[in-house]
């Protein structure tokens, strides 16, 4: 939800994807990226690269913006 509400200020600097447990295509990814707790948010570039990772659990929006902001 805290994404969905930043979704204006995410659009210049990246593209947001939704990773969901309960769609069969999707699991594939959480293998590849690791991830065993949610939430969990992992940015990643464009050739699916890990730029960082946010540990299970919620995160203030600014916090999340600034991080995206610093990475590229």
């Amino acid at each position: 939800e805290i994404l969905n509400g930043m979704s204006d200020s995410l659009k210049k600097y990246c593209k947001l994807e939704h990773v969901r447990t309960d769609v069969p295509s999707d699991r594939e990814k959480f293998g590849t990226f690791g991830i065993r707790g949610l939430p969990q948010l992992v940015v990643v570039d464009g050739n699916r690269k890990e730029l960082f990772r946010f540990s299970a659990g919620v995160q203030e929006s600014k916090t999340i913006l600034e991080k995206i902001r610093t990475s590229k």
